[in-house]
């Protein structure tokens, strides 16, 4: 009877132990995703059309004690006035629908 516990035990735990590997390999495989990040550390999606403003929040140091240490952030505007990130994919390679030629019929 020990010995069927003990088995089971070996089976629960070798289990255990195969899975942590495998997901271990899994995560060590998956590649980092690529994301389009401006100089001022906010993604693409936080400027309006590439070229405009930044919509991000940024944490400036502007509360400060009686002796002139500061003891905490206020929430700013990012001041970033376009994306200066890497280009996009889809901007070299897609055109908008009203550059691409049109069909003419020759009948």
């Amino acid at each position: 009877m020990i010995i069927e516990y003990l088995v089971g035990g070996g089976l629960v735990a070798s289990g255990y132990f195969a899975g942590a590997l495998i997901t271990s390999l899994h995560l060590r495989r998956t590649p980092k995703r690529i994301e389009a990040i401006c100089p001022c550390k906010h993604s693409v999606a936080f400027h309006k059309d590439l070229t405009g403003p930044c919509h991000g929040i940024v944490d400036r140091i502007m509360v400060y004690n009686a002796s002139g240490k500061h003891v905490g952030y206020n929430d700013v505007a990012c001041t970033c006035q376009g994306y200066a990130g890497p280009e996009l994919i889809s901007s070299l390679t897609m055109r908008p629908i009203a550059e691409l030629p049109q069909a003419t019929e020759e009948a």
